[in-house]
């Protein structure tokens, strides 16, 4: 039996409410997909590679995919110990692994008591950063998947993102960010009548395109030197969104073509080479226990990093 104050549940279906009014009165999808075209040009409708195309495509090169992983132990800030992991895996079997541990109790400056947050976020930035380098250099990939976008890529770790963007460059390889959650606001302000009353274009854009329908934009917002894709790349109504550097602008029909050919139809539209990746390099809780258990004196964990409420009869 659960315990639950009356208020909380009163307060549960007011915003619940709410919520469903506000979707409820979702502009128009004709008048949206007008606007986009307007705006941005037109919405195109294409085809994922097939096998032979693919083939063609990539000449015998392997594809890339990399993400990370951070978790940390249960304490209270600065009393933990955070773990972080990256792997960018190739097609070809190959694998490029980069770790890293710290606690806020031996970091210097303050960017981790200021925001937390964006501290895991950098540190998490230059490992991604640097195994997608070590595989671009030792593999040749045809395509890098970075899990992301790559603006947030040159925000946090604009060295190691310089780095890596003069090596895909000079190897004539592609880079692509797939971002599953789009929180960019701009085609909202552009194609929402009036004020787009805080929705992302990822509300916005739900439900508007066909499978295989896309549009992109060149330095969308803030995200100077960067051609944008909005595509719908599986059956699920909501768009992902696709980065490629400026320079490799020309490519992005055959980027989008591979995301869809990586991606299950009936999926989430994301490629199942980063999904595979994504398992593989996981911090989980049960991990960060073990390895702390295993590695971590006793004593030092008891005085530094279990939390006194663990101790509690309930």
């Amino acid at each position: 039996m659960w315990h639950v104050s009356p208020d909380l549940i009163e307060r549960l279906r007011d915003v619940g409410e709410r919520l469903s009014q506000r979707y409820r009165r979702r502009d128009d999808r004709d008048k949206i997909r007008q606007k986009v075209t307007t705006t941005y040009g037109d919405i195109r409708r294409l085809s994922p590679f097939s096998s032979s195309a693919l083939a063609e495509w990539t000449q015998g090169r392997p594809l890339v995919a990399v993400d990370g992983s951070v978790n940390s132990t249960g304490g209270t800030p600065p009393h933990t110990v955070v773990l972080f992991q990256a792997l960018a895996k190739s097609s070809h079997g190959a694998q490029h692994w980069a770790a890293d541990v710290r606690t806020p109790l031996l970091e210097e400056g303050d960017l981790w008591a200021k925001d937390e947050g964006r501290w895991r976020s950098r540190v998490l930035a230059k490992l991604e950063l640097a195994v997608a380098r070590k595989a671009v250099e030792a593999e040749r990939p045809r395509a890098v998947l970075m899990d992301g976008s790559l603006f947030h890529y040159h925000l946090d770790a604009p060295d190691e993102w310089a780095a890596l963007k003069a090596a895909v460059l000079e190897q004539d390889v592609l880079l692509i960010g797939v971002s599953e959650e789009i929180g960019t606001t701009d085609v909202a302000r552009a194609c929402v009548e009036g004020s787009a009353h805080g929705r992302t274009d990822r509300e916005v854009l739900y439900g508007v395109l066909e499978p295989g329908e896309c549009f992109w934009v060149d330095n969308l917002g803030r995200k100077q030197g960067f051609r944008t894709v909005f595509a719908r790349t599986s059956r699920h109504p909501q768009c992902i969104g696709i980065d490629l550097l400026i320079e490799q602008r020309q490519e992005a029909a055959d980027a989008v073509r591979l995301v869809m050919a990586l991606t299950p139809p009936e999926g989430r539209g994301i490629p199942l080479w980063l999904d595979i990746v994504d398992r593989d390099v996981r911090i989980t809780d049960k991990l960060v226990e073990a390895l702390v258990d295993q590695y971590l004196d006793p004593a030092v964990k008891r005085l530094v990093l279990s939390p006194k409420r663990r101790e509690r009869p309930y």
